[in-house]
């Protein structure tokens, strides 16, 4: 008599029995970068069909042996296309998700510091600019240098990061004036109030904090680190 057994793929039995955490940052609906729209959908697919996509509160969660490993997706960093390229995504699929956001890009006109040296990086129509007696070269040869050298620059400003976002905001070229504003959406802009309020009243969705402005706390005051 033949005996009948249920086969476990190996890596089932191998993966890890709690949630592991799959994160993301911005997912525009233009083509750019490894991850936008199209590339999302086709991961939610993929994933949907070779794991257990959960919800935060699965995360202490320990699965049996020849369950599906679990996943729990994630999204860094509040970016405006999180709430209408990836949520209309997870909806479509009913996939649960984590949103961290930070608030300081919801206003108008202001963004993370690292999307603003990267809108910077890819756009700036110019050969260069100066900022604070220093010039900064922004041909193709010297760009990628000119901007790791502002970068640097602006992390050495104190307060952080007050002194940096000042600096920026007052001093340095506005985005405004060469990029598109449906570039600056797509990309760059953080989730409004109302945005981040639709998410959180989803039952899919759960919004967590991630700072005003996205400091390097190791380069903050401690007053800071608490939250003041």
């Amino acid at each position: 008599m033949l005996r009948l057994t249920r086969r476990v793929p190996v890596s089932r039995i191998a993966a890890p029995r709690t949630p592991v955490l799959l994160l993301y940052h911005g997912v525009p609906e233009q083509p750019v970068g490894p991850v936008f729209g199209a590339v999302f959908d086709a991961h939610v697919l993929f994933l949907k069909q070779h794991f257990d996509l959960v919800s935060p509160d699965a995360v202490t969660h320990r699965r049996a042996p020849h369950d599906s490993p679990q996943v729990l997706l994630t999204f860094d960093d509040g970016f405006r296309n999180n709430a209408e390229v990836a949520a209309p995504i997870l909806r479509k699929h009913q996939v649960p998700a984590l949103f961290f956001v930070s608030s300081r890009h919801a206003t108008p006109g202001r963004y993370l510091w690292f999307s603003y040296l990267a809108a910077l990086e890819e756009s700036f129509p110019h050969n260069g600019f100066s900022f604070r007696g220093t010039f900064f070269d922004m041909s193709l040869a010297r760009r990628e240098a000119s901007v790791r050298r502002l970068r640097a620059m602006l992390l050495r400003l104190r307060p952080h990061p007050a002194a940096m976002y000042d600096a920026i905001e007052r001093e340095l070229p506005r985005l405004e004036e060469f990029v598109s504003e449906q570039q600056l959406a797509d990309r760059y802009t953080g989730m409004t109030a109302v945005q981040v309020a639709t998410l959180a009243a989803d039952p899919l969705f759960s919004i967590g904090v991630h700072t005003v402005d996205h400091p390097f706390l190791t380069s903050a005051s401690p007053p800071r680190w608490r939250g003041r």
